[in-house]
């Protein structure tokens, strides 16, 4: 992350946040200063 900035990378997409099943991942997501997005889903 350190050299993705230092390269001017501004946003990074870590994946979706799981709560249930993924409880440390997903702290980590939120505690690095991640914004949880609601998105529709893909159908098809």
């Amino acid at each position: 992350m350190k050299e993705l900035k230092a390269k001017g990378v501004a946003t990074l997409d870590l994946g979706g946040v799981n709560t249930q099943s993924g409880a440390g991942i997903a702290r980590f997501k939120l505690e690095t200063g991640g914004d949880v997005l609601k998105r529709a889903g893909a159908y098809v």
